[in-house]
């Protein structure tokens, strides 16, 4: 569910109150999740906008409101444009692909809306926009291949073996692979594992937000909390397996990337 930002502290505080929906409160960088009583996971979000998705994606959805239109019958609920639905549903599958896997349902979903009758001018435009057609284009043809039988090319043979050997989110390993990739190569992936970003630190203590000056401090207080609670292992196997992905695993993973145009 997406409300507006403003509106994000009320929206959470309703379903709490009146739905008897239960929260972490560990707000992340778009959403947080809440759950029923009956065990339901909902997301609600804030924005659209998430840490993983490429910079030109990111462009397309923080309009995400100038796209949206009023229910007919319910002044509160909103609709999104077919081809804003479409590149979201495009812009979230190639953020599970990049890092490292996405699962079959994401094209079973891409099958049905390609089959839905639409202004194929404006989804283009907007995955042009996005920096996503080329993806765009490969995954339909891999649609088309599952569910209408039509014969594999090369990048379909690429694609299709990505999905089928990594799962909806991907390996430990694949991660560890796209992290390298975008962030410089294993020994700055390795300081970013130590020093964690501004951005994702105040994700964690939203506190820090208002006292930047204390970002060198954070880094303290959370080694120390990865020590109290007893998530040493974790970190330590995170960066051993930094500097054990193998360079060719992460020279065919940058390969396929580049393919698909979803790296430059």
């Amino acid at each position: 569910m997406l409300v507006r930002i403003d509106d994000f502290e009320r929206a959470r505080d309703t379903i709490s109150e009146k739905l008897g929906y239960n929260t972490d409160n560990v707000k992340l960088d778009h959403d947080i999740s809440m759950y029923a009583p009956s065990g339901v996971h909902l997301e609600l979000h804030f924005a659209t906008v998430e840490e993983y998705f490429a910079v030109n994606a990111k462009d397309v959805l923080e309009d995400i409101w100038e796209y949206g239109y009023v229910k007919e019958g319910c002044s509160h609920q909103y609709c999104l444009s077919d081809d804003l639905f479409y590149f979201y549903h495009v812009a979230h599958m190639a953020k599970h692909y990049e890092y490292g896997g996405v699962g079959v349902r994401f094209y079973l979903d891409m099958w049905l809306l390609c089959g839905i009758e639409n202004d194929r001018e404006k989804r283009e435009a907007l995955l042009r926009k996005g920096g996503l057609l080329t993806f765009a284009e490969v995954a339909e043809e891999l649609c088309r291949i599952w569910f209408d039988d039509r014969a594999h090319n090369a990048r379909t043979l690429m694609m299709q073996r990505h999905v089928v050997q990594n799962g909806i989110y991907g390996t430990k390993e694949n991660n560890v692979a796209w992290d390298q990739i975008k962030h410089g190569g294993e020994k700055k992936n390795a300081l970013r594992l130590i020093f964690l970003p501004y951005k994702q630190m105040v994700i964690k203590y939203p506190s820090l937000e208002k006292h930047k000056y204390l970002y060198p401090f954070y880094h303290i207080r959370r080694w120390c909390s990865t020590v109290l609670h007893g998530k040493t292992k974790k970190s330590v196997d995170r960066l051993k397996m930094n500097s054990d992905v193998a360079h060719n695993q992460k020279d065919d993973m940058e390969t396929m990337l580049r393919d698909l145009e979803l790296i430059k």
